[in-house]
């Protein structure tokens, strides 16, 4: 199975592109991820997207953050 993922984090992008991260909660939740990413044959695709097209939170590089 293919998933396409919209990601607005670019150390998040970096980090499942590359595998493995200098954090180890990072490269903890990733050993999670791969696991079960093997087990039932799901190939990631990332879309890298624009902080402004995320509805989850306010795009917040030098701007203050909203309340």
């Amino acid at each position: 199975m293919r998933q396409i993922i919209g990601v607005d984090s670019s150390v998040f992008e970096g980090v499942l592109a590359k595998g493995r991260s200098s954090s180890r909660e990072l490269n903890l939740l990733l050993r999670s991820l791969a696991a079960d990413m093997l087990i039932a044959d799901i190939h990631l695709g990332i879309l890298p997207l624009a902080s402004k097209h995320n509805p989850g939170d306010d795009p917040s590089r030098e701007r203050r953050v909203r309340k």
